[in-house]
């Protein structure tokens, strides 16, 4: 992709950056490994509400998203710092 970039628009590959961006019920089913009830335990949302953002029968409110970003972002710092111990 970056090199297309570089061949069309004639970007330098170095200074182009993605980011991944999920509807709802994409991100769930990617990240299906996530427990739904503590995410929504910890971004203070009800389980059935994050069920139905999920499901894509409701959208989350501006703030519900900025919670849930949060606790995603969270739960990203945790598992950065985490390894594994073989014994």
């Amino acid at each position: 992709m970056k090199k297309l970039l570089w061949e069309f628009e004639s970007l330098d590959p170095e200074t182009v950056e993605f980011n991944h961006y999920y509807q709802c019920p994409a991100f769930f089913s990617e990240f299906a490994i996530l427990n739904r009830a503590e995410l929504a335990m910890s971004a203070q949302i009800e389980t059935a509400r994050l069920e139905a953002f999920s499901s894509g029968k409701e959208k989350p409110t501006a703030e519900e998203a900025k919670r849930l970003e949060k606790a995603l972002q969270e739960l990203a710092a945790r598992l950065i710092k985490t390894s594994l111990i073989i014994s």
